[in-house]
């Protein structure tokens, strides 16, 4: 065979080479940041757009028309079956996604920013805001609704203005970081590359 892998590339084995050998990390800024940034958990902003696009559609129906006793008593089953028979009212910006599924986009939504809430758990985001310890807690259909209410004067509204000001500070270090080092390499591929040919990943 002319050409063949030294190895099968992967995430983990670049970022031990880059651990084990001297240099590595100089010489190529940028795929060291993103891979550190990895490690620290930037995968996690990933969930952002479930998150956000849940927490829009909670505003823009109950805000204003909730107080916060009554968001502490509501549950997320209640919230969404009143989200369902108000579907066809929805407003133009959100009226494909009621209209091209009936009512179950609005469960579609909640469930994936249930996923993304126990993968962010999980992870630790979601254990302190401020001064205000966060002890571990879940979500799903008999929480309140206060949970997907960002308010700093309710634990319930702690745990989402953790949740995206962890994830959101996940995001810009990266970026901030990929920006000092945008001399280090044009673009991730070729930092990528110039990484793989440098740890033996070509033959």
């Amino acid at each position: 065979r002319l050409f063949r892998l030294a190895d099968e590339p992967s995430l983990q084995k670049i970022f031990k080479e880059f651990e084990s050998r001297a240099g590595l990390a100089d010489r190529h800024r940028l795929l060291a940041g993103l891979l550190q940034a990895e490690a620290d958990g930037l995968c996690l902003v990933a969930h952002l757009a479930a998150i956000t696009a849940w927490l829009r559609i909670v505003r823009r129906h109950f805000e204003f028309r909730l107080s916060r006793e009554e968001a502490r008593h509501m549950t997320m089953e209640e919230a969404l079956r009143k989200l369902e028979a108000n579907g066809t009212s929805a407003k133009p910006d959100q009226g494909a996604l009621v209209s091209s599924g009936g009512s179950r986009p609005y469960r579609q939504l909640f469930e994936r920013f249930c996923a993304a809430w126990q993968a962010c758990a999980q992870a630790g985001v979601m254990q302190r805001h401020d001064c205000r310890e966060l002890p571990p807690l879940g979500v799903g259909l008999d929480s309140p609704i206060s949970l997907s209410c960002p308010d700093e004067t309710t634990q319930e509204g702690s745990y989402v203005l953790a949740l995206l000001s962890n994830l959101a500070t996940k995001q810009n270090d990266f970026l901030h970081h990929a920006w000092r080092w945008r001399s280090a390499a044009t673009d991730l591929g070729t930092a990528a590359s110039a990484a793989y040919r440098s740890i033996g990943f070509t033959g």
